[in-house]
């Protein structure tokens, strides 16, 4: 068939294979994604139009999606978004790709948070692309929310989510390392949550190319043992969190037990538990400042 006949679906079986012996995952639904992306449309359209011929134009620019992907750029930094508790955000290489068990950590900032008295101050440590901080502006809208991460890239890319999201967000950034990030006289926090860092130097080797080649390590990986900020942010956060104030934290899986072992030494923290991820697997990590 000629290339100035071929058809959406053509192009769709065509990429779709050739995914496949690249071994990349989900090889049709990359391929449909990413050759919506290339047209400007949604998904289903390209249901709707199958047997629509492409220019050349279009099938150029497929083509050169298509070769990025199978160098294994994650689809996210080819499409520049990743949607999020169902709200689609700009992600780009300098920042961590969203993963979908976060929105479990942030459900429970949500649900305690409307347990306490508004309005509370809220801060969102490694904020990386914004997503946490974000949606808990959208969700507890009376409440004052702060972000920090260490990285001015990723806190441009976080500053233009609240601002694509909101018109009048009020959330406020501070690049810096963790708490080193704030103001000196800022008050302490009723909740402080972080999805930190936590890769350990021998899973950083075992990372998929899609992660290890193209996702910041600044935003993956925690030192040795996947717990340097882990524990930094642990022997700071009574510091930065009001009495009867809480502070949660996603990890590991293996990473919970030391966690829970250093808050409880530090005597600062009371009715600490943990709770699971939407695969069973426990990640995160719950505490109550006395």
């Amino acid at each position: 068939m000629p290339e100035e006949q071929w058809t959406i679906s053509k192009l769709i079986q065509i990429s779709a294979d050739f995914f496949s012996q690249k071994n990349i995952g989900n090889p049709k639904l990359d391929a449909e994604l990413l050759l919506a992306h290339v047209l400007g449309l949604r998904r289903i359209d390209l249901y709707l139009k199958h047997d629509l011929p492409l220019s050349q134009a279009e099938i150029s620019n497929y083509r050169k999606v298509v070769k990025r992907r199978s160098l294994r750029e994650p689809l996210q930094y080819i499409i520049g978004s990743q949607e999020f508790y169902s709200i689609p955000f700009f992600v780009s290489p300098d920042v961590l790709i969203p993963r979908p068990e976060t929105e479990v950590l942030v459900e429970r900032v949500i649900m305690r948070a409307k347990e306490m008295l508004s309005p509370l101050s809220i801060l969102d440590l490694c904020t990386g692309s914004g997503i946490i901080a974000v949606i808990l502006e959208k969700e507890l809208p009376k409440n004052r929310i702060s972000a920090s991460d260490i990285s001015g890239n990723a806190i441009g890319i976080a500053v233009k989510n609240a601002h694509t999201i909101s018109n009048d967000t009020k959330i406020c950034f501070f690049e810096g390392d963790l708490f080193k990030a704030l103001p000196y006289n800022m008050p302490p926090f009723n909740i402080v949550v972080s999805n930190p860092p936590y890769v350990s130097s021998e899973e950083y080797k075992q990372l998929q190319p899609e992660v290890s080649k193209y996702e910041p390590k600044i935003a993956l990986h925690g030192g040795k043992s996947g717990m340097d900020i882990i524990m930094n942010i642990i022997m700071n956060a009574h510091n930065h969190v009001v009495s009867g104030g809480i502070l949660m934290l996603e990890m590991a899986p293996g990473q919970i037990d030391p966690a829970v072992s250093l808050l409880k030494s530090l005597k600062f923290w009371k009715d600490i538990c943990c709770f699971k991820d939407y695969s069973g697997k426990v990640r995160f990590l719950e505490a109550f400042r006395i």
